[in-house]
């Protein structure tokens, strides 16, 4: 994931990864909420922000998880008492192979949860760890979650974006249950 170099306002709502993220560059007020992410990778953790900023959040997404990931959450933020800073040598790295410890070392994704990646989708082909640089036809990508994936009603409702959810709350990643995929692409 590429974000332009020092970016403020970075807002990754309701998407649906299936890769690692982690971007390449710190950004300023980062806000990270109802995303799942499906690490496809033990190389590199599952996610890993660097933020300028303390009141950046994380919060209400779903990750699955590659057995054998040892450090799978990392937050690179101002040291514990400073609201900002843009001298990169004066963040801190607070990591953590479970969202429990990474929320003990952090205070971030309080309602966020790891998921069986089994049970996220009905029809999803996901990368094959030997063939890294295979492209997937987009008719046969379908990121519908599955009924009683444990994707369903996580999330947080968020004005704008997640209006006209079913169920108690809005889904984690980029189709709600039951919906329609929204078209992508060039239409006629």
């Amino acid at each position: 994931m590429t974000l332009p170099n020092n970016s403020a306002g970075v807002v990754f709502y309701n998407n649906t990864f299936i890769a690692n993220v982690t971007p390449n560059t710190p950004a300023a007020n980062v806000h990270f909420r109802n995303n799942l992410v499906v690490a496809t990778s033990t190389q590199r953790p599952a996610l890993s922000i660097r933020t300028y900023t303390a009141y950046s959040s994380l919060d209400y997404n779903g990750y699955a998880l590659p057995s054998g990931m040892e450090k799978a959450f990392v937050l690179t933020a101002p040291v514990d008492g400073v609201t900002a800073t843009y001298d990169q040598k004066a963040l801190v790295e607070k990591s953590a192979g479970s969202i429990a410890d990474f929320r003990k070392a952090t205070d971030q994704e309080r309602n966020g949860r790891v998921l069986e990646v089994k049970t996220l989708f009905d029809d999803l082909p996901l990368p094959v760890a030997d063939s890294p640089f295979k492209v997937y036809p987009s008719d046969i990508a379908r990121y519908g979650l599955s009924k009683g994936s444990g994707a369903i009603d996580r999330g947080t409702t968020l004005p704008s974006i997640t209006d006209g959810f079913v169920g108690r709350a809005p889904d984690l990643g980029a189709v709600e249950f039951g919906q329609a995929e929204p078209p992508y692409g060039p239409r006629n």
